[in-house]
């Protein structure tokens, strides 16, 4: 059984918040790992409605098999893997059941004697190079992970004590960080403070992942009850993460002094720690990237693709136990011996098969999507065309208006103004592409 995650929070009992709050390693993963975390999970888990995300889940939910490049793509637009999810599988607390849907691979549900392409996928019901079926499951035997993986934090190392506020901004723990807070939040009554224990559950990190996209104070609606939920996403504030300073060579020791007397109280050393166990992991944090076989042909927001370096195996022989298991490594297996000691080296080599590729297709970047046209309402729900649609539902509602066509182009700029619009807007389309002149035209009316 893991052991329980602890945090201390520093409460303000006159108005029932948290000032701030005090944990190992293990709560902070907890919090980065939201970064990591791919948006149509995050609409999984949370089921928060924000903007017009929800009609583009509904979209992939309910659209017809047809559109779909492949089936498989409904599922990988449904439950997207993550990349980081090796490292998310670390964590002390499961948060994200879908880690337990990759525990499995698929490869074609023919025989071995009558496919030979050798193809294994995350994802069931994609289409085979000989034509079959991705539909025989293979559990997936991970290889041993280091020892020490229990002992210290999956981003962050052990050997610190971290400060989190209620807004959530992560500091190593420091005198600095206490007193700033206490300021900011202008608390002069000491006495009204108090320290609770808290263990930290599962729900307690779905409820916090939920929170954060609307609350300022995500720590103070969970674990106090105070619910500050707002009608939309917060906006996000760009700033930089760390601030560049010249070494002088000198150490750097701050003084905190009492007003009346003028003298020291308590002075701390400045030293710039490593709290993140290696720059590897700060990349995944600060500039994720996509599952393999996630980007698309016309990819408009530029984004990257994990490389895939892992190689797969499972046993040759139909009748061994390990036929219906997949690893890293290769497998050695026993086959109608009975001495233990005389085994057989019988793996074979699979190979990854983008699931958005038909059975004819080998190369990767394909769309989710059938090349087809597809109407797009203002709020992102997604249809196949239909003039019973467009008489009885769109004429219908502009009836007395008017409509006339306009053709534009979409860049990446364009492609990233859609995307900070669904997350706010249920007119996405018209805020988007439209926004500029929408503006201008309110503002002639006047």
């Amino acid at each position: 059984m893991a052991k329980p995650v602890k945090l201390n929070l520093i409460v303000d009992k006159s108005c029932n918040r948290v000032i701030f709050a005090e944990s190992d390693e293990h709560f902070v993963d907890f919090l980065l790992s939201f970064l990591t975390l791919p948006l149509g999970s995050i609409l999984r888990l949370t089921k928060q409605s924000m903007g017009s995300m929800n009609k583009l889940l509904e979209s992939a939910e309910t659209l017809d098999s047809v559109c779909f490049s492949t089936e498989a793509c409904r599922s990988m637009l449904l439950c997207p893997s993550n990349s980081a999810s090796n490292l998310l599988s670390s964590l002390p607390i499961k948060y994200d059941n879908i880690s337990n849907l990759f525990r499995f691979y698929y490869t074609c549900s023919s025989s071995s004697s009558s496919c030979s392409y050798s193809r294994v996928s995350f994802y069931a019901n994609a289409h085979c190079s000989c034509g079959g079926q991705m539909n025989r499951k293979l559990d997936f035997v991970p290889a041993n992970a280091p020892s020490s993986i229990a002992y210290s934090g999956v981003f962050c190392n052990s050997a610190f004590k971290f400060s989190i506020s209620d807004d959530l901004h992560v500091s190593q723990s420091s005198v600095e960080f206490s007193i700033g807070q206490l300021s900011k939040l202008d608390i002069k009554q000491r006495n009204s403070l108090e320290s609770v224990s808290v263990d930290v559950t599962a729900e307690n990190i779905l409820e916090l992942l939920k929170q954060l996209l609307v609350s300022d104070t995500p720590l103070t609606d969970v674990f106090l009850g105070a619910h500050n939920e707002r009608d939309k996403v917060l906006q996000v504030i760009q700033q930089p993460l760390l601030a560049p300073s010249a070494s002088t060579g000198k150490i750097s020791v701050k003084l905190y002094l009492n007003n009346d007397e003028d003298t020291v109280f308590i002075a701390e050393a400045l030293k710039i720690a490593k709290c993140f166990r290696n720059n590897e992991l700060i990349g995944k944090l600060l500039n994720p990237k996509l599952s393999p076989f996630f980007k698309v042909k016309n990819q408009l927001i530029k984004l990257e693709e994990e490389t895939q370096t892992q190689s797969y195996f499972t046993c040759s022989f139909a009748s061994c136990q390990n036929s219906s298991k997949v690893g890293n490594n290769p497998f050695t297996c026993v086959h109608y011996l009975k001495d233990e000691k005389d085994r057989k080296q019988c793996s074979r080599q699979l190979n990854l098969k983008d699931p958005k590729c038909g059975s004819n297709v080998e190369h990767r970047g394909g769309g989710y999507m059938k090349f087809s046209r597809y109407m797009i309402t203002d709020n992102l729900f997604i249809r196949q065309p239909s003039s019973f649609i467009v008489i009885t539902d769109i004429l219908r509602e502009a009836a007395g208006k008017g409509i006339h066509a306009r053709n534009v182009e979409i860049g990446e700029q364009e492609a990233l103004a859609l995307l900070r619009a669904s997350f706010t807007s249920g007119n996405v389309l018209s805020d988007a592409l439209l926004g500029v002149e929408r503006g201008k035209r309110r503002c002639r009316s006047y």
